[in-house]
């Protein structure tokens, strides 16, 4: 369940192949955690197998240009199939079940796991995981709300990142090559948000050889979430989902002072929910 990947120059973004075979979204009712879990283990077009909620196709929402699959407990991420959204060529998998959406003061979980091969990482691509809001009706709402971590790599290094809507690239992020090569290769990677019950949110990033733990870090409070509302549509809905990109075909990878160059091109979509709804809405 390695991802395989072509060879990279800084002028040509080859493909690369993440493989998801997790995902979990908990929210809380009655103090109790209500799970949905999907470890991906039909075969065929993307839809929860052995979810708990006995879901279908229709619990996600899916931005790719062509279908994905899922086959033998993971998800195939190819970059081929993304969608251009910002500069990136990404694809996006969120959750759309009304049973397991976040609600206000009750706290939740949002868990996903990808497989791949750290000595054969494509540069200048991220895998992440969020928690945003959008409108009752599905559009975007007034105000964006999210929070978001994710795992990036480039030329620096490898990066654990994280950030909310306000955040620009490179705000928030650790170089964690020092640390990853000390603990050897890694072939899996956890990315956890955690919502408290006063709507903060931790982030957790754990790497694994094989079923060994071999590196975590942790960012405690690094934003809250406000659970807000939109004009004429009532309460946000909140949801997690999972994403994969790297920059559009083409795109070149240019030096920039301070932070921004830390993260390369395209990645200021980490921080995309809005311009993913709002790509959602000009398809339908």
């Amino acid at each position: 369940m390695l991802f395989s990947l072509a060879l990279f120059n800084s002028h040509v973004h080859a493909a690369y192949i993440y493989n998801l075979d997790y995902f979990e979204q908990d929210n809380k009712s009655g103090g109790a955690y209500v799970p949905f879990v999907d470890e991906f283990n039909t075969t065929g077009t993307l839809g929860p197998d052995d979810a708990s909620s006995g879901g279908s196709s229709t619990d996600y929402w899916v931005e790719s240009s062509a279908a994905l699959t899922e086959s033998g407990g993971v998800v195939v991420l190819d970059s081929t199939k993304g969608v251009g959204i910002l500069g990136e060529r990404r694809i996006n998998i969120d959750l759309d079940n009304s049973t397991h959406f976040f609600t206000n003061g009750a706290g939740g979980l949002a868990d996903a796991d990808f497989n791949y091969n750290s000595s054969s990482l494509q540069n200048d691509s991220f895998f992440s995981a969020e928690i945003f809001n959008m409108r009752s009706d599905g559009d975007d709402a007034d105000v964006d709300d999210e929070a978001f971590i994710a795992v990036v790599t480039n030329s620096f290094g490898v990066h654990a990142v994280w950030g909310d809507e306000t955040t620009g690239p490179g705000e928030a992020s650790l170089n964690l090559g020092d640390d990853l090569v000390t603990a050897g290769i890694f072939t899996r990677v956890e990315l956890s948000l955690d919502i408290t019950a006063g709507n903060s949110v931790h982030g957790y990033w754990e790497f694994f050889n094989g079923a060994t733990s071999v590196y975590t870090h942790q960012e405690l409070d690094f934003t809250s979430l406000a659970f807000g509302s939109s004009v004429d549509f009532g309460n946000d809905v909140y949801t997690a989902g999972v994403g994969a990109g790297e920059p559009a075909s083409g795109a070149e990878t240019v030096p920039e002072p301070a932070t921004i160059a830390l993260l390369g091109i395209g990645l200021a979509g980490l921080a995309g929910a809005a311009a993913r709804r709002r790509l959602k809405k000009a398809k339908q």
